[in-house]
């Protein structure tokens, strides 16, 4: 009988295991990680129209993610954002403490449910910046689609919010 119970969980492990590596590789196929070529402008109109240019497409590959579990989600896609800046060669640490800042603000208006699905390595001012998007909703019950964005920019090495847009 122990036998038998230790062969389930030893099978459970591997197909749990299966699975979570499966998501992470799911996620990474709905996060975006780039260099942009341009510097965040001085200009803080042309800056938010900078940051307009960036934001997800609405039928994009994340765009049917809802509220329900998004704090577990938010760190699923974070790592995922992490995980393509560190290979790509990017800053990860700045891009982690920007995700931290973000994630803090779901509360600018209410309780919002976030999902990062977008990072941008730039520059302003010369110093580095991270434009980070996100997906978001009103966190309520029953779950809702994530059916609006916005965009953030941040200094990387002091995490100053230097941009925010938001529509839908």
């Amino acid at each position: 009988m122990k036998r038998v119970a230790i062969v389930i969980a030893l099978v459970l492990t591997v197909v749990m295991t299966g699975l979570f590596i499966l998501r992470s590789q799911d996620t990474s196929r709905k996060v975006i990680v780039m260099r942009l070529d341009s510097d965040l402008p001085d200009d803080e109109r042309q800056r938010s129209d900078l940051l307009a240019s960036y934001l997800p497409d609405e039928d994009g590959p994340s765009s049917r993610e809802t509220t329900r579990d998004w704090r577990r989600k938010y760190e699923r896609y974070s790592a995922a954002l992490l995980a393509k800046a560190a290979s790509e060669g990017f800053d990860s640490r700045s891009l982690s403490n920007v995700l931290q800042v973000v994630l803090a603000d779901s509360n600018r208006d209410c309780q919002s449910a976030y999902l990062p699905v977008g990072a941008y390595a730039t520059r302003f001012h010369s110093d580095p910046a991270w434009i980070v998007d996100v997906r978001w909703e009103v966190d309520s019950t029953p779950p809702e689609r994530l059916g609006h964005i916005r965009a953030y920019a941040f200094t990387a090495k002091d995490v100053k919010e230097i941009g925010f847009l938001t529509c839908r």
